[in-house]
This record gives structure tokens, C-alpha cells and sequence, in this order.
């Protein structure tokens, strides 16, 4: 198995994600050395609050917290919405149903995710969204997201660059079902996802834990469950990828990279990643996060 890279995006994604909280426990004080949540984490990736706008943010996140089992809805089709709900733990997928039964998954929702922050402006809910596990959620009103928006500037452009970062990824994945190869799709996935673990500080040397199903992978990269199993076994047999007991770990991330065509630049992490060399030869223009 290879070892990564030191100077790999995903070890530059790692330091960066926990450069806040050590510099909070260096304060001495009992609340700035708490372990930070996913989503304090990730926005902080790209806009670096003081010590008053996270205790803003973790307030209302602990307003109004729930949990759902596994494979049950978090948001159907037709609801109106009330409020923005933001991922604390667990995976979520949000799809579409078409009228033959059949389901195209268009976004996974992971721990620190603003999964519909673009949800109140709306009369009703399109795209459902179910639990993928065990799911805890924290939701946020129209009314709290108003305040904590006017009251903090900082957050309110937090908020804006999440909501900009994943229409970045609506527009990747819809490149990624439309251009590349089963093989490339797969792979592609599972870079990305690794990706976005490692930046709020879940999955280590590439492995993390892995709810989807081989229907899971199909539905969100736009093939058959069979051509999914057989995307996947292939991955397995060329060393790329180990997945045993939901758990999946990349060995070759350079090398799975290059098969999917992956540049993690889309998914708007942070400078720490967007400055961070591409493997091999070719280098792609990044800039630092301006928030």
C-alpha cells in the first residue's frame, strides 16, 4: 500500500481543518478547546470566525436536533419548508423518482453539509431526501437563519460560499454521468467523498466508513447495480480499493485519481487544498479562498 503523499491535498485539507481548533485550545479557554462540530469545521475552511461567531453558530445548532434511522425520509416531495437542515453525523441522499420507480441519486449529504440552504425560498420541496444511516440532523428556521445571518456578516458569507461550493459539485456530477466511464464514475465517487471526510476531520489514510450500497453507487453514478458490482470488484482487483464490512479504504489514491480525472478544486474546500500540488506532471492554476 502506498503511503500518501506529505504534501497530498488530502494531508494539506487535514492540517488546515484542525488549525482552528488548536489555535483555539492555545487560549486556555475550557469552551474554545471543545472539539469543533463538522459544521464549524468546514466553514471555517474557507472564512475564519472569532470566538463569538462560533459560539453564534454551535448556539444554534444545538436549537433543534433530531435523529432518524436508517432509510427513512428527512425531507418528501411536496413539503413545504421551514427550515435549513444542516448534517452533525450520518449520510443523507437527495433524489429524484422517476415515474418507472426507478432513482437517480444527485447529491450525498455528508457530516458539516448545508443539505437545502436555498430550501426557504421555495413553496415546495422537489427532491427528496432520506437517511442513508443513522442520521442527526440540527435545523435551522427561517427565523433563526435570518438573525444569525444579519447579526453575523461573516457567517452570512459562510453560508454563500456553501451554497456557491455545491452548485461547484451539481455541475462535476453532472460531468461525471454525462462523459466518464463506469470506472471513472466509481472512482471519481469514492475521491470525492474521501475528500470531503478528510476535510471535517473523518476518515484517516484514505479509509472511512462507507453506508452506501452497491444501489446506492449505481443510483448516483447513473449505472446498473450489476455494473456497479462489477465497477467496484475491478477497483478491488487492481489494488486500488479495499471494501469490507462497510469500510472503504483507497491504497493508490494518485493512481485512482488519474483514472477518474479527479481535481478536487470543484468541491470549494479551502485555500489549504486549492493551493495544494495536483499529482504528476501537470499543475492547474489555483488561487487562496477570498471570503
Amino acid at each position: 500500500m502506498m503511503h500518501p503523499l506529505r504534501g497530498s491535498p488530502r494531508n494539506l485539507l487535514m492540517k488546515h481543518s484542525f488549525a482552528f481548533a488548536d489555535a483555539a485550545g492555545s487560549a486556555g479557554s475550557t469552551y474554545d478547546r471543545q472539539p469543533a462540530d463538522p459544521v464549524t469545521t468546514k466553514l471555517e475552511l474557507t472564512t475564519n470566525f472569532d470566538r463569538v461567531e462560533r459560539e453564534a453558530l454551535r448556539r444554534a445548532l444545538r436549537t433543534d436536533q433530531r435523529t432518524l434511522h436508517p432509510r427513512t425520509p428527512l425531507i418528501e416531495a411536496g413539503d413545504t419548508p421551514t427550515e435549513v437542515h444542516v448534517v452533525l453525523e450520518g449520510w443523507a441522499c437527495r433524489y429524484r423518482r422517476l415515474s418507472d420507480g426507478t432513482r437517480q441519486i444527485v447529491a450525498l449529504h455528508l457530516p458539516g453539509d448545508i443539505c437545502d440552504l436555498d430550501a426557504c425560498l421555495t413553496d415546495a420541496c422537489v427532491h427528496p431526501v432520506d437517511a442513508i444511516d443513522t442520521l442527526r440532523v440540527a435545523g435551522l428556521s427561517r427565523k433563526l437563519l435570518a438573525s444569525l445571518t444579519a447579526e453575523h456578516p461573516r457567517i452570512e458569507r459562510a453560508f454563500r460560499w456553501e451554497s456557491m461550493a455545491s452548485a461547484s459539485v451539481q455541475r462535476e456530477w453532472a460531468v461525471n454521468v454525462g462523459r466518464r466511464n463506469a470506472r471513472q464514475r466509481v472512482g471519481h465517487l469514492l475521491c470525492e467523498l474521501a475528500t470531503r471526510l478528510s476535510a471535517v476531520g473523518n476518515g484517516a489514510n484514505d479509509s472511512f466508513a462507507f453506508p452506501l450500497t452497491q444501489r446506492d453507487v449505481a443510483d448516483a453514478c447513473g449505472i446498473t447495480p450489476v455494473h456497479a458490482n462489477r465497477t467496484l470488484q475491478d477497483l478491488r482487483a487492481t489494488g486500488l480499493i479495499t471494501l469490507s464490512g462497510r469500510m472503504l479504504t483507497i491504497h493508490d489514491r494518485p493512481a485512482l485519481e488519474k483514472l477518474a480525472d479527479f481535481n478536487p478544486a470543484y468541491l470549494r474546500l479551502g485555500s489549504a487544498l486549492l493551493q495544494a500540488p495536483t499529482t504528476g506532471s501537470e499543475q492547474v492554476r489555483r488561487s487562496p479562498v477570498q471570503v
